[in-house]
């Protein structure tokens, strides 16, 4: 689980989200029709960049020694790319809006979250369990 390539991790993140789209579009088309679907599929490219592009950055900082800067720059694509076009979607208003991109986008987000997280913390250093013979 610690050596998973680059190409698997985002292969794992992409399946994920696209088994949850698998369940929301469909519920989106069938409360909003064509703009519901519309819009779950807008959220669901939403997270898909912001978590791929997020994956991508980590991998620049391998190892404990930066640690901090996978958190920080996997937290700015993660946050920022979904904040972003959350914020574009709800000022400008429109179908999209009303039809409920935002809570599409909070229900991809949770479950990019949780995929990454798992991800990202199977990477670490394998602890030490055994005790010293000295």
């Amino acid at each position: 689980m610690r050596y998973r390539s680059q190409a698997c991790c985002a292969l794992l993140l992409f399946g994920s989200l696209f088994i949850s789209a698998a369940v929301l579009v469909p519920w989106a088309y069938a409360v909003e029709q064509l703009w519901g679907a519309l819009s779950a599929a807008v959220a669901w490219g939403t997270c898909c960049v912001g978590g791929l592009l997020a994956l991508w950055l980590v991998r620049f900082f391998p190892g404990p020694q930066s640690l901090m800067s996978r958190v920080l720059l996997g937290m700015f694509a993660r946050t920022g790319v979904p904040l972003l076009v959350c914020a574009m979607v709800y000022i400008q208003g429109g179908r999209l809006a009303e039809a409920g991109f935002v809570y599409y986008l909070l229900a991809f987000y949770f479950v990019m979250l949780v995929v990454e997280t798992v991800l990202l913390v199977g990477e670490g250093p394998a602890p030490v369990t055994e005790k010293p013979t000295v």
